[in-house]
């Protein structure tokens, strides 16, 4: 577990460097606190991420050390199904106690990324810019911290699931092409809105799509968002929160459920022989 977290603390410093860097970049030479958390989900300055191509690409780049960690971590239940499965389990009769701590061990080392990538975006933007702190800052810095750790958790318990069926490396592409495909469905917004089509019926396309909900400014109650220039989402908090939770919750069934049924080394999932 530790030698882990020494990765995720270098990849959480090293990518919020770039982040702050690249995307984190106002206007003047001051920014508002729940501007810059804002921009770490795909606002640019004064203005809301929209859903043409262009922006969708722009909130990928954004996502990226969000996938590397799912990456490295992506083996941290599926390694102990592989050379070591039989001495760990030998030793292990109940199943369900280890993979419920294995889990939280998981968590905790996805909300140490989260906290200190955040932490080390606003250190080096306090070094380029005054950071106006608000009332409202913490707030939406806990959300923000929140809603990715929820995410990330749930796509890396994912990715760790299903590698112990098909392999790590068929797991994190199946991963990844999901979290694209959703993505990019959220361009659909603007063939809805040229075909004049009902504003539920876009309302609908928004909320569904799992991947909205990771979008800080999209949300109506968020301090600062609804002021965005270009703000039209209908996305409530507690939704997101409640959908966030439920997807967690549902992942960490399936693992359990595989966990207690699965066989183990019967053959090598990665090349498929015995």
């Amino acid at each position: 577990m530790w030698k882990d977290i020494k990765t995720i603390v270098l990849i959480s410093v090293c990518s919020a460097i770039c982040t702050a860097v690249v995307f984190v970049n106002p206007y003047k030479g001051s920014i508002d606190i729940n501007e810059l958390i804002l921009q770490l989900s795909g606002s640019s300055g004064e203005f809301c991420l929209g859903t043409s191509l262009p922006e969708l690409v722009g909130f990928m780049l954004r996502m990226i050390p969000n996938y590397i960690v799912m990456m490295v971590l992506g083996n941290n239940v599926y390694r102990y199904f592989c050379t070591a499965s039989i001495y760990i389990f030998s030793r292990c009769p109940n199943r369900h106690k280890w993979y419920l701590r294995t889990v939280f061990y998981l968590l905790v080392q996805i909300l140490i990324y989260e906290t200190i990538s955040v932490a080390a975006v606003i250190l080096v933007t306090a070094l380029r810019y005054d950071i106006l702190i608000t009332s409202n800052g913490n707030f939406l810095l806990g959300y923000h911290i929140l809603i990715f750790t929820m995410w990330n958790f749930a796509w890396t318990l994912l990715i760790n699931i299903c590698a112990i069926r098909k392999g790590s490396s068929a797991a994190f592409i199946m991963a990844m092409s999901i979290q694209i495909f959703l993505t990019v469905c959220l361009s659909t917004k603007n063939s809805l809105q040229i075909n004049h089509a009902p504003e539920n019926i876009i309302s609908k396309v928004i909320s569904y799509n799992p991947v909205a909900h990771t979008v800080v400014g999209w949300h109506k109650n968020i301090p600062s968002s609804e002021n965005l220039v270009g703000f039209q989402y209908p996305i409530d908090l507690s939704s997101s929160i409640i959908l966030m939770l439920f997807f967690c919750i549902i992942v960490i069934l399936i693992g359990d459920i595989l966990i207690q049924t699965h066989d183990l080394i019967l053959e090598n999932v990665e090349i498929g022989v015995m």
